[in-house]
């Protein structure tokens, strides 16, 4: 992994999701046979407790053409909040529209600035990785084992680190 001059900001070491909350998470959504149900549940309360986050990872889902596809995306967006829910809690601030747009610009920026500065590549999900490890390590994990399955993942994973982004922001730091 080369990380190269970027864009984006570092994930303050507050705002990083434990390897026990991911464990959590991916825990209890895959628990039992009802996974569908848990999942739809998880949507409603994004819904309502992050309603700007839940309308953007809506409006990514209906434009992925691939059933797999938006399997996968539903699963992954849902564990990447629970995560974050899990970790943080009453900590984690609500966010705003602008800021959903601002972490999008941010991950087009970085892929620019990577591109230009780096010629033998170097990617936004690199320098995410760094400050969300655990996190990271199962969505790439996800989109590796999909990728073979020739699920389309590059617009999945591309909202995922929109929501990775957007979510260590919104991470208050502990009083």
């Amino acid at each position: 992994m080369l990380i190269q001059p970027g864009a984006l900001s570092p994930v303050p070491r507050w705002a990083a999701v434990p390897e026990r909350a991911v464990a959590e998470a991916l825990r209890r959504l895959t628990a039992e046979q009802a996974m569908q149900a848990r999942l739809d549940g998880t949507f409603r309360r994004l819904e309502s407790e992050q309603p700007e986050l839940a309308a953007f990872v809506a409006g990514e889902l209906a434009e992925l053409e691939q059933p797999q596809a938006q399997a996968l995306g539903y699963f992954l967006f849902m564990l990447v909040y629970l995560a974050f829910t899990e970790a943080f809690g009453a900590r984690l601030r609500t966010l705003e529209g602008e800021e959903l747009e601002g972490a999008l610009c941010q991950l087009l920026a970085d892929g620019e600035v990577r591109g230009a500065a780096c010629r033998f590549g170097s990617y936004s999900e690199d320098a995410i990785a760094l400050g969300q490890p655990a996190l990271m390590a199962l969505v790439r994990g996800e989109v590796d084992e999909a990728a073979q399955q020739k699920t389309e993942v590059d617009a999945v994973m591309q909202t995922a680190l929109v929501e990775i982004v957007a979510l260590s922001s919104a991470v208050l730091e502990a009083a």
